[in-house]
Formats: structure tokens, C-alpha cells, sequence
């Protein structure tokens, strides 16, 4: 009986709360004192200008902004968010701080640009300022956000450097035009130097002509390491999946330079037409290619698992192996091996991906079968042994093996029932043991 009473008072006051607050915040005073508070609030932890068409808040611990406008201590528009709705902690703001666990964005555009070579990013100042050694952030007490969800709806990322030319439905890294960017991520963390979050859903249009129709996956990137764990990526007629990237730098590194990382992909697939702005001349093609990927490695030292491409139809399959050693001036290579697989239709269908490109492969090749080729290459370009091995249905097989050293170059051939007549219908061309 004591305890139903309890819970009927603790109802009973968060009712009382609930109703005092939304009373509370229909009130023009109130509304009028928190729109002060906030636009404060925005200016000091954000810098520069900071405008709003409008501020309510919501109860118990929410506010909403409408129309804001930020501006960089240059006067450049920054970004303009058409609503923007967040959430805060009641404890901390009792304490007198601010933490947002909950943020919401409509309509989002965000205008990111370079002025000139020798420039810097127009929101450097903002990168500056909210780093965990900044003096400004520790002068402000700017918060940390741990943000339990963020939900971008229609948004618009842009980059540009003016100086540099445009071009159309090509992709141009110096003019960046995301449209219908739409995103759903929770913050585990995003503080000082440590980030954690985890991409539910994201989707664009990029305006060269790329569409990322999906993207999900967790991010964590520390002071001394960076990882990316099952990432996946839909496009519109393919998929990525990464397993593992792992990268062993944080935000402390000043360079990649001999940094270790590793990254698996499996259960993958493109078209390469999804990257037509790329290439313009991919297009043409309409085959996926499945897409296997384990290595590991630094500067110095790379480990190949295993790259394996392969086409939808068996048409085509290339394999990569082996380890690679950075030595001073040259390279070092240790039971490096390639594998390539051709059937019998493949001419045909390496025609229609390089149509594009007004390549052409002889069809007389088609009578050579099915082609299988490999290469297995250990030590330095100086020094090495390199063997090539060539086998065909219809034309006999070839192996050539090259070795260097010393500063002697050989070579050796070697060939079972070649017979290249059977490919180009010249009957002097017969079968050949060499």
C-alpha cells in the first residue's frame, strides 16, 4: 500500500512538472529571456555570429531554434540550419552547465570553403577552439556533447575552392556538392580527444552524379588509435562491407608516416558504373565484381592476405597475395603472387567494361579457352627470380621464369603444346614444344 501511494506521488509531481514547464514556456517573458540565454550560450561556445528567426522551448529540458544563422569572423555564412531541436540534461543544467543529449536538424546547410592556396578551411577556427587543449574552450568551460541520437533530415554539404576550374558529372574533390543528405547516428562520446559513434543510417547525392543509397557502422577514434568496425555501404547497384579498418593514429598524429593499419572487406560487391563519375567511360558497364580484401601493414612493411576480384558471371577472377618490404630506394618482395582466371566468355565481357574506353580485345582469343595465368616474384628489382606460367584449353601453356643478379640478367622459356594456330586459324602456326 506504501508503495502504490509512492509511485502515485511520483507521478502526481512529474505531472506537476511536465504541466508548470509547458505553461512556463508558452510564456512571451520566458520565451523571450530564453532566446537571450541560448543565442549567449551559442556565441561563446561557437564564435563569430550567430543568428535565430526564432527560439521555444520544450519541456521539461528542450529548446528549439529556428532559422539559425552562423557566421565566421570573416562575415562568411558558415551554415544555416532551418530547424534545429535539442534536448538537454536536467542534472548538469542545475549545476549551472549545459549538455545536450539529444540533437535534430531540418534542413541543415553547411558551406565549407577554402579562399585561397594559401588559406585555411573557413572552419578552422571552429576546430581550433573546441580542441581539448584550447584556451578559449578551457576560458568558456565549453561543454562536452555526448549526444544520445543525431537525426539530419534534407541536408546540403558543400566544399569549394573558387580558384579551381569545375567540371561536369565528374567528381572534383575542390568543388564538393552533397544534396538530400540524410543521417542517423548516436554519440556514444565526442569529447576532448576521444570520439565514438555509431552511423545507423546515412544517405546523399553527390552532384557529380554519386548516390550512397545507405551506410551503417561504428567509428572510434582516440588520441593514439582510429578504428572503423562493421561498416557497411550500399549503393545502387553494389555493396561494401568492411569488417575492420584499423588505423594506429588518433588525433595526436601529425603524420601517417610509418603508421600501422590493417583493414578487411568480405561479402562485397560493385558495378562500376556506380563510379561512373570517376571514369566517365564506366558507364558503359553493367557486371558486378565481387570484391575480398585482408592486409595489413605500415610505410615499411605490408602484409597482403589476400585481394580477390571476381566478375557475377565467373567471367573473371584475379587474385593478389604475398608480403612487401620498403627498403632504402627499392622494394622487397617475398612469395608475391598474382592468379588470374579467364573463361571462356571472358573477351566478351572485358569488351563491354572497356567499350567506353574504345578498347578491344581480338575475339580470335575467344578460341583459346579458358585462360589461366600466374606470377610469383621474390626480391628486389636488382635482384630476383620472377616465374610467369600461362595455361589455355586450346593453345597449349607457356612458362617463363626471369632471374637478376649481380648485374646478369636471364631468362628461360618453357612450352607444352603450344599451338597458336588453333587461335588464329594459321595452320603454319602448329604446335610447338620448347
Amino acid at each position: 500500500m506504501k508503495a502504490g501511494k509512492t509511485v502515485h506521488i511520483i507521478l502526481l509531481l512529474m505531472l506537476a512538472v511536465y504541466v508548470g514547464g509547458t505553461m512556463l514556456s508558452h510564456s512571451r517573458r520566458i520565451q523571450q529571456r530564453a532566446s537571450e540565454y541560448v543565442s549567449v550560450i551559442a556565441r561563446n561556445a561557437l564564435g563569430g555570429s550567430v543568428n535565430f528567426t526564432g527560439v521555444s522551448m520544450i519541456p521539461p529540458c528542450g529548446v528549439r531554434i529556428e532559422g539559425a544563422t552562423l557566421i565566421t569572423p570573416t562575415a562568411d555564412t558558415l551554415a544555416y540550419i532551418g530547424v534545429l531541436t535539442a534536448r538537454m540534461k536536467i542534472l548538469p543544467l542545475i549545476k549551472g552547465k549545459v549538455e545536450i543529449s539529444a540533437i535534430r536538424l531540418l534542413n541543415p546547410d553547411i558551406r565549407l570553403s577554402v579562399d585561397s592556396t594559401s588559406g585555411e578551411l573557413n572552419c578552422r577556427y571552429l576546430i581550433d577552439r573546441f580542441r581539448s587543449d584550447s584556451i578559449e574552450r578551457k576560458q568558456l568551460d565549453i561543454p562536452n556533447i555526448r549526444a544520445n541520437s543525431l537525426i539530419v533530415k534534407n541536408g546540403r554539404v558543400s566544399f569549394d575552392k573558387p580558384w579551381i576550374p569545375r567540371t561536369d558529372s565528374v567528381f572534383n574533390i575542390a568543388h564538393i556538392n552533397l544534396s538530400g543528405f540524410n543521417t542517423y547516428v548516436s554519440i556514444k562520446s565526442l569529447s576532448q580527444d576521444t570520439a565514438a559513434i555509431q552511423i545507423r543510417d546515412l544517405t546523399f547525392r553527390e552532384h557529380s552524379g554519386f548516390e550512397l543509397d545507405g551506410l551503417s557502422g561504428m567509428v572510434y577514434a582516440g588520441p593514439h588509435s582510429a578504428t572503423i568496425s562493421r561498416m557497411r555501404m550500399e549503393l545502387p547497384d553494389g555493396r561494401l562491407c568492411m569488417d575492420h579498418l584499423g588505423i594506429g593514429a588518433g588525433f595526436t598524429a601529425k603524420t601517417l608516416k610509418d603508421v600501422p593499419m590493417s583493414i578487411s572487406i568480405n561479402d562485397s560487391y560493385i558495378n562500376p558504373s556506380d563510379f561512373r563519375m570517376l571514369l566517365p567511360q564506366l558507364c558503359q558497364s553493367d557486371d558486378r565484381i565481387s570484391i575480398v580484401v585482408e592486409a595489413a601493414g605500415d610505410s615499411r612493411h605490408t602484409v597482403i592476405n589476400r585481394i580477390s576480384l571476381e566478375s557475377e558471371g565467373k567471367e573473371f577472377g584475379l587474385k593478389i597475395g604475398g608480403i612487401a618490404d620498403n627498403i632504402p630506394d627499392s622494394i622487397s618482395l617475398r612469395n608475391f603472387t598474382i592468379d588470374l582466371n579467364a573463361g571462356r566468355t571472358m573477351i566478351p565481357w572485358a569488351n563491354r567494361v572497356l567499350e567506353g574506353f574504345g578498347i578491344s580485345l581480338p575475339q580470335y582469343l575467344t578460341k583459346a579457352g579458358s585462360i589461366s595465368a600466374s606470377m610469383i616474384c621474390n626480391g628486389t628489382p636488382s635482384e630476383n627470380r620472377t616465374t610467369c606460367t600461362i595455361r589455355t584449353d586450346n593453345a597449349g601453356s607457356v612458362a617463363v621464369t626471369f632471374t637478376s643478379g649481380n648485374g646478369v640478367r636471364k631468362a628461360s622459356l618453357h612450352t607444352v603444346g603450344l599451338n597458336l594456330g588453333n587461335v588464329t586459324d594459321d595452320i603454319g602456326l602448329g604446335r610447338a614444344d620448347i
